[in-house]
């Protein structure tokens, strides 16, 4: 009996030595307590003839089997690395600041807090200033243009616009340091007025944020973040650049930091000299010239954080007519003047290691005049013509508050509270009554579930007040779960609504060949949306090698969708139209097969609902369209040198027509880009050198028989680009 009973003993010691043992060192989030996956722990073990790592799993967790007391240096992409001691069999918790080092990665739109990509519960795709500088971009509109489920069309009138899902850019959402834009014209934003020579990067979530941005983010969200101030640094930049079609553009960027903040400021001018395939004044893409500047300021201590930024857009488009005939020395001109003021202010505040809350304030003007002047081709002067409705002024204000509180307080739920309030004013000859204004008041929330370690359930609820509609509630649902080491799952139902715009409640536009009028009695349209995804990250033989594989499909029903019908002849009103379907599948890849070679892959399908669907009509329900990319980049550290290679293929694209009472079937018909860039740097990467060709299939217009702004069918030609062109751009950084 007295030997079963040692032996029954040294049983269990042994099983609660052996549990004493596995000790672990657990690697979290301080923002919302968030395990951070793949984190770099070197250990330096006291006596130990060099350092060891390890790397924590999908938990934050890895094993400490260290025999000596050791020093370790934690270190993740996007967070603060840190220094701390462990000892033998000890388990310990570190908790991880966010921190400014590569925020490429790290995502804050919509978020509890600063996050990386991977561990975001939305979808969220980040376009770095590293990728916008190696392409030669300028402008949103040129390093949005190869991204899959969005189309980038041209007006010379009014600016480039952008599809996303299928739905058109009045259901976009447009932000600038969270703080959402106001101004558009037909619906759409201007991308190619979005300078990016100050911006740090883009973040994009595809699908409804209506729960936390309301109105117009039912397509998607696209978050333009501005460079911010750096403390404790003098730097500076300037960069020339030069195109062959006539473009000519430099800018001025400089950073004072002082030791809890600092202040940041930029100058630019943007020169387009406008481009036709026949010498004559009349160009198909007029000439355009954009003023840009920036300011802004930062300011630092232990609990709260305080930034400001001013952003200042002035743009010239000179539209120059023909001569009045063979001999006349006189023609008709129109100036499209617009200015933008973007004013944003955000304070963070810590109230805890575990609650924090943010304050944005933002302040928008849209200002937009348009003359048509009698221009004498002699002696160059020019008089405004005398008939009014050559002439309008249009000035938009929107005046914008968020506040939200996020609390980690307990392991398995967080929450975030907020209010948003938006004050818009619009005033024009165009306006009925010449002024309106537009207030909208709400409150939101939601609620993040860790359900378990590998899944996070995060519903949400948006109640509103608006002064001229009745707003819709909204609830969302988002979820990730973590399937295995290898595959990660996302999917979502979210609600969505856009409000009618000003100009759809209220404008009054009629000329010689216009009659267009608004419609107060205008429904919000509202959306249901569905979205699933998933991401695929299997083991490769080689750790130098990486694949990363990401399907998903969406599905968008909208209600009292807004279009402008025609009711007579050129008479045109607003109107709400009882349904509209877009659905699509997408499939992205991207493949490292060695750290200087990476590749990417993918293509779309998508389906829209034909409109002029009617089964007496004859034509098809549903119609399709499909999208392709590749890109490829090299980099070679070592001889600072990159090459990028982008290419996307643009289906056709059907749709239908109504004549005589029978539907006639139309085409955009499909094309090809390509660009492609070098950039060479020197003096430890101070200079950047960048020379590359856009558009080398030399794509101009395109067949299109659909209609281009609403109001008008019929055959012609879609501009798409100026043809084939060659760059060459010059950075300078003063470091």
């Amino acid at each position: 009996m007295t030997r079963s009973f040692s032996i029954l003993l040294l049983l269990l010691f042994s099983s609660w030595a052996s549990v004493a043992q596995d000790a672990f060192l657990s690697v979290i989030s301080s923002a919302d307590g968030s395990p951070v996956e793949y984190a770099h722990v070197i250990v330096r073990e006291s006596g130990a003839e060099g350092p060891i790592l390890w790397v924590t799993d999908t938990e934050g967790r890895v094993k400490n089997d260290i025999k000596e007391p050791a020093q370790i240096s934690i270190s993740s992409l996007g967070f603060t690395t840190l220094v701390d001691s462990i000892y033998p069999g000890e388990s310990k918790t570190i908790k991880l600041q966010p921190g400014q080092n590569d925020l490429s990665e790290v995502v804050v739109t919509a978020q509890y807090a600063p996050i990386s990509e991977k561990n975001s519960v939305y979808k969220v795709k980040v376009l770095s200033k590293e990728l916008i500088q190696s392409r030669g971009a300028l402008t949103l509109n040129q390093v949005l243009n190869d991204q899959l489920n969005m189309r980038v069309s041209q007006d010379n009138s009014t600016g480039s616009q952008i599809t996303m899902q299928g739905l058109g850019g009045a259901n976009v959402k447009f932000l600038v340091d969270g703080i959402p834009l106001v101004g558009r014209l037909d619906n759409n934003m201007d991308l190619s007025q979005i300078s990016l020579d100050d911006v740090e990067r883009i973040e994009i979530i595809e699908g409804p944020l209506s729960v936390a941005y309301g109105s117009s983010a039912l397509a998607g969200t696209i978050n333009i973040i501005t460079r911010k101030p750096e403390s404790g640094k003098v730097t500076g930049s300037g960069k020339a650049y030069y195109e062959s079609v006539g473009l000519y553009n430099f800018d001025l960027q400089g950073n004072y930091g002082f030791k809890r903040g600092g202040i940041k400021a930029g100058v630019g001018r943007n020169f387009f000299d406008g481009w036709g395939p026949v010498d004559q004044r009349d160009l198909q893409w007029n000439q355009k010239e954009q003023i840009f500047g920036n300011i802004g300021g930062s300011m630092k201590r232990e609990s709260w954080n305080i930034l400001a930024n001013v952003r200042y857009l002035d743009e010239m488009i000179k539209d120059r007519g023909n001569r009045l005939g063979d001999y006349s020395n006189y023609a008709f001109d129109t100036w499209f003047n617009t200015r933008r003021l973007i004013g944003t202010s955000s304070a963070d505040m810590s109230h805890s290691e575990r609650s924090r809350s943010q304050l944005l304030l933002g302040y928008n003007l849209f200002w937009r005049s348009r003359i048509k002047y009698l221009r004498n081709l002699v002696d160059l002067s020019q008089t405004p013509t005398l008939d009014p409705s050559d002439h309008d002024t249009t000035v938009f204000n929107g005046f914008n508050a968020r506040y939200t509180y996020t609390s980690t307080q307990w392991t398995r739920y967080n929450f975030q509270l907020g209010f948003d309030g938006n004050y818009e004013t619009g005033r024009g000859d165009r306006i009925e009554g010449g002024t309106k204004d537009m207030l909208d008041l709400a409150l939101f929330g939601s609620v993040k579930w860790i359900a378990s370690p590998g899944l996070e359930i995060q519903p949400g609820m948006r109640y509103a007040y608006n002064s001229i509609y009745r707003s819709p509630v909204v609830p969302n649902v988002f979820i990730r779960w973590r399937l295995s080491d290898q595959w990660m799952a996302r999917a979502s139902y979210a609600q969505g609504f856009r409000a009618p715009s000003l100009k759809e409640l209220y404008l009054e536009f009629v000329d010689a060949n216009h009659n267009i009028f608004g419609n107060p009695d205008l429904l919000p349209e509202r959306s249901h949306n569905v979205n699933i995804g998933f991401t695929w990250l299997p083991t490769m033989s080689k750790a130098t090698r990486t694949i990363k594989v990401e399907p998903s499909f969406f599905f968008n029903d909208i209600r009292d969708n807004i279009i402008l019908a025609q009711r007579q002849g050129i008479l045109f009103s607003y109107q709400n139209l009882s349904e509209n379907r877009t659905f699509g599948a997408k499939l992205e890849t991207s493949l490292g097969i060695h750290p200087d070679f990476s590749f990417r892959l993918g293509a779309s399908y998508l389906g829209f609902l034909n409109q002029n669907y009617l089964p007496e009509n004859g034509g098809e329900r549903y119609l399709y369209t499909p999208e392709a990319t590749f890109g490829f980049d090299y980099w070679r550290p070592s001889r600072r040198f990159n090459f990028n290679l982008t290419y996307k293929y643009t289906g056709k694209t059907p749709g239908y027509i109504m004549e005589n009472g029978e539907a006639k079937q139309v085409f955009i018909s499909d094309y090809n880009m390509l660009d492609i860039s070098i950039t060479q740097r020197f003096f430890k990467n101070s200079l950047a050198i960048t020379l590359g060709g856009k558009n080398l299939f030399d794509v101009t217009n395109i067949n299109s028989q659909l209609s281009s702004g609403g109001t008008h069918s019929g055959g012609g030609n879609l501009s798409i680009s100026w043809g084939r062109t060659w760059f060459a751009s010059l950075k300078y950084d003063l470091k």
